[in-house]
């Protein structure tokens, strides 16, 4: 049974009571609004303390959840009662697309409001309910989620992962998923300058030091374009440490 809670569901207080949402005998998940927050918040932050603020706040449901319960979770960048992400994002569809990667890397369950991945725009409910945009779509934004969705079936460490955060500079950040076999980085360029990774610029969230290294490695001296993104998939020894 999924909870439609809007907040961290490990500390939900109302009606002057504590909710036990993830004591495994009430929900089996919830939508994931820390999610959203996390990935609009991430991409409308002006400065690194910002940033490193919205992932020190995902890490917190990510660290308290029950695992079955934290990847059962519905992770949304939309739903009936928010706002479009076109329309948080200013329309901009860049920023829509490295939105929906930031969703699809994430622990949970992916789940798309209808419309989003056409593009569809709208402000608070009941304007976030309009018609599919028949003949009016986003068949570049159709062409990205499509190929998330076949990321994520094709690479269990995304379903099932543990993750981590890389902070580079202010609009450049990543997500790391890993498992004992394979490593995928998701790092991303918000910002509508060119870029150059740099590793001594690499600040490392909750990640242990030989995925780090890996990860460091990987993408030192990556160039990375404007409102861009890159995906990497990384060998790992079996032998974690």
């Amino acid at each position: 049974m999924i909870g439609e809670v809007g907040e961290d569901a490990s500390d939900k207080f109302a009606n002057s009571e504590y909710r036990p949402y993830t004591f495994g005998d009430n929900l089996t998940g919830v939508m994931n609004y820390p999610v959203r927050n996390f990935i609009v918040g991430l991409l409308k932050s002006e400065n690194n303390d910002a940033e490193i603020g919205f992932m020190n706040r995902l890490a917190l449901p990510v660290e308290y959840y029950p695992t079955n319960f934290l990847l059962n979770c519905l992770n949304n960048i939309c739903t009936h009662d928010t706002v479009r992400i076109k329309t948080a994002l200013q329309n901009d569809e860049k920023l829509v697309t490295l939105a929906f990667g930031l969703m699809f890397m994430l622990p949970g369950v992916p789940c798309i409001y209808y419309g989003d991945e056409a593009g569809l725009i709208g402000g608070k409910d009941p304007d976030n309910r309009r018609f599919f945009p028949w003949g009016r779509e986003s068949h570049s934004l159709i062409s990205q989620v499509s190929k998330w969705i076949n990321v994520r079936k094709q690479n269990s460490v995304l379903v099932n992962g543990k993750i981590g955060f890389l902070h580079v500079a202010t609009g450049i950040n990543a997500i790391i998923r890993y498992d004992e076999k394979n490593i995928m980085v998701y790092c991303i360029n918000k910002n509508k300058e060119e870029t150059v990774l740099a590793e001594e610029n690499f600040a490392f969230y909750c990640l242990p030091k030989s995925v780090a290294e890996k990860v460091a490695a990987e993408l030192d001296q990556t160039k990375l374009a404007g409102e861009d993104s890159v995906l990497r998939k990384i060998l790992r020894k079996a032998d974690i440490s």
